[in-house]
């Protein structure tokens, strides 16, 4: 008997349609959540980029900093000194 009940629920038009909300409403609240997720996943993408950028430009600043303290004075110090070698050697 319960079998024969279980067929007549499952035919059951105002079933189907319950389970037809049922599944539409999970499928909405999935939706939203998916949509949640995204919003959350740019925003933390967004401040990831950000981060970077920052970092980069206080390494490029840092390599500057450093880079011209040691390189320009070598630099003009070797100038020099082929300006000077070559001066003796136009003589």
């Amino acid at each position: 008997m319960s079998n024969s009940l279980y067929e007549k629920i499952k035919v059951d038009a105002t079933f189907k349609k319950a389970c037809e909300r049922a599944a539409s409403k999970a499928e909405a609240a999935t939706q939203r959540a998916r949509d949640k997720l995204e919003r959350e996943e740019s925003k933390e993408i967004e401040r990831y980029q950000k981060r970077m950028r920052e970092i980069n430009l206080k390494r490029r600043s840092l390599f500057d900093t450093v880079y011209s303290g040691v390189y320009n004075p070598l630099e003009e110090a070797a100038f020099s000194e082929a300006e000077k070698r070559l001066r003796k050697e136009g003589r």
